[in-house]
């Protein structure tokens, strides 16, 4: 019993062995495998995704530049090059890059741009047409012969003092009221003129207190008849396909706290409310509240209409920004409370000289006042009724860009903005807008350019600023400053553009509005 025991447990024990070493022998096969796998797949799809990457960028940016979105094609273009700079399609990148800046007024980069062409050996086949087109581009930057002193001149811009070659920038827009538009006649002179400045863009502003009647040709169908003796409503879409033809783009800046004087109806029914300091109560104001449903849907149609009309972007306005106290609407102070659960008495906080003597040294509030609660609660509110908006004019025109103006202060001094202006840049930041227009000399005209006083945004200067807002947004296409006049000036000249065009260092690709405005 004891030797057929030990027999069996010597047997046991050389199985036992044996298959210890089959285990040993395929886990070393496994490993062997996959530390063959990696080297040889790995390479293989990540080179391949690669291809496949850079194959979806291009065609995309062709087919911008096929469909005459030229701002967007050199955006994806630049962004192409730094991100492929030994790509096989870099020929065919640079060639397009060099079309969409000729295509879209500016010169002076696309001069460089098509000299890269030439010196680059894969884009031979281009070579020829490049250096045709330079030598059309320098004809256009030698300035035409002085009339005879017999013939009087006649300006073709608000302002013909506008230099003949932009700035280094990627847009470079005028900005005008919608009336300042209706003044035009011959705009095919003035968009020919305009193309050959260098201008890229208009930006056509709805300023608040215009009637329906006044945009008759805007929210009303192309079919529609004139309304009140207004002009012919189809006049502002032949001129949308003038500028395209010139390679111009144009938008449409709104304010959506103004648009409901567009609707003759409207009566008091959305008006906003504001605290009033004086009679300690809460009145009416000549603005709307956007916090009202059945307005957000009325601002919804109307700015489809404007979408569908052929424009290349709408801008949403901060000229009628909504102050400290205003947006106290029942609707307001309702969905606040529906919120947080607790309601917000303006009466009683507004009169608080604790919050009064708080907002006068301008030091750190308390971070559970209800107060600050309910200003950082108006604000991102009007965000998200903004981006509801921007979803809706999307669906109606899928290519249109949709931006929001801010101020600068909106950096280096954000709590103020947000009291003065209801506005949060770094919320905004999180938000899908296709750029932000800075307004640099938003807050002196809100004093109405009283004489000898300076806003603190002003005292920077643009590229500090530009500085600022490239930490927050990083890339340069996704921002525009308006460039402010010299207090006491009353129009343009050539000096002055030169000295405020000449901070080399503002980034390129960052865009460049100059304010034609009356009340700039």
């Amino acid at each position: 019993m004891v030797a057929t025991r030990t027999r069996n447990d010597a047997g046991l024990q050389e199985m036992a062995g044996v298959a210890v070493w089959f285990a040993l022998l395929l886990v070393s096969v496994m490993f062997s495998a996959c530390g063959k796998a990696v080297p040889i797949e790995k390479p293989v799809q990540v080179q391949d995704l690669q291809m496949r990457s850079q194959e979806r960028l291009f065609h995309s940016a062709k087919s911008d530049f096929l469909e005459a979105r030229y701002s967007q094609a050199i955006q994806r273009l630049q962004r192409f090059l730094s991100t492929y700079p030994r790509s096989n399609y870099k020929a065919e990148v640079i060639w397009l890059l060099a079309r969409s800046y000729h295509k879209s007024g500016n010169i002076k980069a696309a001069l460089k741009q098509y000299r890269q062409v030439v010196d680059q050996e894969q884009a031979a086949e281009h070579h020829q047409e490049a250096q045709q087109y330079m030598e059309e581009l320098h004809a256009r930057l030698t300035p035409p012969p002085p009339p005879p002193a017999s013939q009087p001149t006649r300006p073709t811009l608000p302002h013909p003092s506008l230099p003949r070659v932009r700035p280094s920038a990627d847009v470079f827009a005028l900005q005008m009221t919608f009336r300042q538009w209706r003044e035009g006649h011959d705009w095919n002179t003035r968009l020919k003129n305009m193309s050959s400045r260098g201008v890229t863009t208009q930006l056509i502003n709805l300023e608040c207190g215009m009637l329906r009647k006044d945009v008759a040709g805007l929210v009303e169908s192309p079919l529609s008849k004139v309304v009140d003796g207004a002009r012919d409503p189809k006049r502002f879409v032949s001129f949308v396909k003038q500028a395209h033809e010139y390679g111009l783009t144009i938008f449409l800046g709104v304010n959506v706290r103004c648009l409901g004087r567009l609707d003759v109806d409207s009566g008091t029914r959305w008006a906003d409310r504001a605290y009033d300091q004086h009679s300690k109560g809460l009145r009416s104001t000549k603005y709307f509240d956007v916090f009202n449903r059945e307005y957000q849907n009325f601002l919804e149609n109307i700015l489809v209409q404007l979408a569908s009309s052929g424009i290349d972007g709408l801008v949403f306005l901060g000229d009628a920004p909504m102050g400290m106290f205003d947006g106290v609407t029942p609707i307001a102070l309702k969905k606040f409370q529906e919120e947080f659960g607790l309601s917000f008495q303006p009466q009683k906080v507004f009169s608080d000289k604790a919050v009064k003597r708080k907002l006068r040294r301008r030091i750190a509030p308390p971070k559970e006042s209800e107060f600050w609660r309910w200003i950082g609660w108006r604000a991102r509110t009007q965000l998200k009724v903004l981006e509801n908006l921007m979803g809706h004019i999307k669906q109606a025109n899928q290519n249109i860009q949709v931006a929001l103006e801010v101020y600068a202060g909106g950096i280096h001094d954000p709590l103020q903005t947000l009291l003065q202006f209801n506005e949060d840049v770094l919320e905004s930041h999180k938000l899908d807008f296709s750029f932000l227009v800075v307004d640099v000399d938003g807050p002196l005209r809100m004093k109405k350019r009283a004489k000898g006083v300076r806003s603190r945004s002003q005292q920077q200067s643009l590229s500090k600023i530009a500085k600022q807002f490239l930490e927050i947004f990083k890339d340069p296409h996704r921002l525009w400053l308006t460039v402010p006049r010299k207090l006491g000036m009353k129009a343009w000249t050539s000096d002055s553009l030169k000295e405020l065009t000449g901070d080399a260092n503002v980034p390129q690709g960052i865009g460049l509005v100059y304010d034609l405005r009356p009340f700039s």
